[in-house]
């Protein structure tokens, strides 16, 4: 085990992952057991860790979609089957002698591991370990090869989390990719990765997405993200990352001229593309969960857009998309938890804009869709949103492995920061706290 340990780096690799993940839980289970002693209570930690719409997804893993007689408004038809199949799965798998509750959260916990892992793999491709910044634009990080002809540039001594120096222990994320997992497992709202949520799920395929269409595995990439869009319908702008990263492919053959996207080489790439059958099929897999989804609404109560139209039984405010909801949040004219919400996506912008200066096109861009998609209707549940897209973990290590070059003590202080925000977070958690929604 301990030779295995040491030259095979994707064992190496799960288990530093593991190692976070263990900790991430541990401290989740002292939280819980603080909250109910300090307030007298008496909920279960399956119980405490599941608020809001968990709920709603362990009701629709016991009993499925409601029928349209159904005399709630609040019809679950809002809610992409996906993660429920999944869930329902493993609940099969188990005779169904497993509390549903603990399989949603077993689906959950698997995929940010999963998720992780490839995140930190994904990392490798893009030559953003020991604090290079690299891209997926027309540009290849330093010290890497072009993309598609890249090689993992993990290394077995780089993804070392605990490791001895100068006869001192050294716990080290910052000159590896092991920053990412970390980050997935304490930021702000990873809370939700370990609850009977979608966003594990989602997160996974979209960095399988990501990570397939680096490596220019587009069926692969295609299967995750037809996944992805059966799961929440922001999976259906996984299409873009697939299709930017075609474009890449298809310059580094020699089909398209290489340089930056014009017209020219647009319309060249159209006309490439439909030479390749294949390719325009992995393309056309994306949104292919959604669309099997509108199907069976259509079927089941008439409506392929259910899922949309349901929507107003949660609130029948309205306001012009975007720059309204926007305007609107951060003046204060909704409610408190909605200001927040309006500020905590101006600085998600932000971020996002700063991927795009450092050449993370198809992550920034995907990141900018995927929060924009909301703020049509509200600001409601965006900080989830944000956090189950995943690519604002990119811009953060981006942020972070920057920072540490220039004051360690400070990168240090703000992951402390950032940790500390969870444990108050999880803390309104557990008490039901509504604004956190």
């Amino acid at each position: 085990m301990g030779r295995r340990y040491k030259e095979n780096k994707n064992f190496r690799l799960a288990a530093n992952i593991l190692l976070l993940f263990l900790i991430s839980r541990l401290i989740m289970v002292l939280v819980w057991g603080i909250f109910d002693l300090a307030l007298h209570r008496t909920d279960t930690f399956s119980f405490a860790m599941n608020e809001w719409d968990a709920k709603r997804y362990w009701f629709m893993v016991e009993n499925g979609y409601t029928f349209p007689w159904d005399f709630n408004p609040q019809a679950n038809w809002a809610f992409f089957p996906g993660y429920m199949l999944a869930c329902m799965g493993v609940k099969a798998l188990t005779f169904f002698k497993l509390d549903t509750y603990w399989c949603g959260m077993l689906v959950s916990n698997t995929c940010i591991v999963l998720a992780a892992f490839w995140a930190v793999k994904y990392l490798g491709l893009t030559g953003a370990a020991s604090g290079t910044q690299a891209g997926t634009g027309s540009g290849a990080a330093p010290g890497t090869q072009a993309a598609g002809g890249r090689a993992d540039s993990l290394r077995v001594e780089d993804i070392s989390l605990i490791h001895k120096e100068g006869g001192r222990w050294h716990v080290d994320f910052w000159h590896n990719n092991l920053l990412i997992a970390f980050l997935m497992m304490f930021a702000p709202y990873t809370f939700y990765f370990a609850s009977m949520y979608t966003e594990s799920m989602f997160v996974f395929m979209i960095v399988l997405t990501l990570y397939f269409s680096k490596k220019r595995n587009f069926t692969a990439a295609g299967i995750a993200a037809m996944v992805a869009s059966s799961t929440r319908i922001v999976g259906c702008l996984l299409v873009f990352p697939i299709i930017f990263e075609l474009f890449l492919f298809l310059q580094e053959e020699g089909a398209v001229e290489s340089g930056r996207f014009t017209l020219r080489r647009g319309a060249t790439f159209v006309i490439e593309m439909l030479k390749r059958p294949g390719k325009m099929i992995n393309v056309l897999m994306a949104p292919m969960g959604t669309f099997a989804y509108m199907e069976f609404l259509y079927f089941f109560c008439g409506d392929a857009w259910a899922f949309k139209n349901v929507q107003i039984a949660w609130r029948e405010d309205h306001y012009f998309p975007v720059i309204g909801v926007m305007f609107k949040a951060v003046t204060n004219q909704i409610e408190d938890r909605y200001t927040y919400m309006g500020w905590f996506c101006v600085a998600m912008f932000v971020v996002y804009f700063y991927m795009w200066k450092k050449r993370r096109i198809t992550e920034s861009f995907f990141g900018i869709l995927s929060l924009l998609v909301p703020l049509t209707s509200h600001v409601m549940s965006t900080c989830r949103f944000t956090v189950g897209s995943f690519v604002i973990f990119l811009g953060f290590t981006d942020l972070f492995l920057e920072g540490y070059k220039k004051h360690k003590k400070l990168a240090f202080c703000g992951l402390f920061v950032l940790f500390a925000l969870e444990i108050f977070l999880l803390f309104n958690w557990y008490n039901s706290d509504a604004w956190l929604m």
